[in-house]
């Protein structure tokens, strides 16, 4: 009950100091008739805008904690939507961190990612998914060395799915198993899938789960 109960007065407080002052001044320039056709229509677009962000937090407040997920970056994102959308935004959300010290370098992005039918994926499976490719990413941004292009690409294969981070960086510089990587191969395994990370030639790394595609609505 609290948790609503705060969720609802941070609700009031957002509305009083965004699409309320918006509205206030969209009205009070009308009547004294100071503002161009042009002005007051991206004041409204403005308006629009702010209203739909306010939708957007309450749809992602009512979620309960395993709905959801808190990415490094910071950003809270919704389980219940299609897993291809839900890696578009932790591919950008990610990149876009200015912790991870070799990301500002890349130069060439390429991301797609293919939808997978929502009875192959229960929400544990969709958190688990985003987990490994924000660690693919993360790792990229700490160890990539000299990276100017990374590929971050989904791929749906008769019954089984891949999803790939690969980078022309440095490459690995020890072959000792790191926190990260135990994440990810038990992120793999949770699955029941095959992970594989390694250096490639001339140089970079590949960052890959592949699993098959089983109906988890079914289990």
């Amino acid at each position: 009950m609290n948790r609503r109960k705060h969720t609802i007065e941070h609700a009031f407080t957002i509305i009083h100091n965004g699409p309320l002052q918006t509205l206030a001044n969209v009205l009070r320039q009308m009547q004294a008739q100071d503002w161009s056709h042009e002005e007051l229509r991206l004041q409204l677009e403005k308006l629009n805008y702010e209203i739909r962000e306010i939708g957007e937090y309450l749809k992602l407040e009512a979620l309960s904690q395993y709905e959801s997920l808190r990415l490094g970056s910071g950003l809270k994102i919704n389980l219940t939507c299609p897993i291809h959308e839900l890696f578009y935004v932790v591919y950008s959300s990610t990149l876009e961190r200015s912790d991870l010290e070799y990301l500002k370098d890349i130069k060439v992005k390429i991301r797609t990612f293919e939808p997978v039918d929502e009875k192959y994926l229960s929400v544990q499976n969709k958190q688990e998914l985003c987990l490994f490719l924000e660690e693919a990413l993360c790792n990229v941004g700490k160890h990539a060395k000299g990276v100017r292009c990374i590929e971050a690409i989904g791929k749906k294969d008769n019954d089984s799915y891949t999803l790939k981070i690969q980078d022309n960086g440095s490459g690995l510089i020890s072959y000792l198993e790191s926190k990260g990587t135990k994440q990810l191969k038990n992120i793999a395994k949770n699955l029941g899938g095959d992970f594989k990370r390694e250096t490639l030639y001339p140089k970079g790394t590949i960052c890959q789960i592949t699993w098959k595609l089983v109906n988890s609505k079914s289990n």
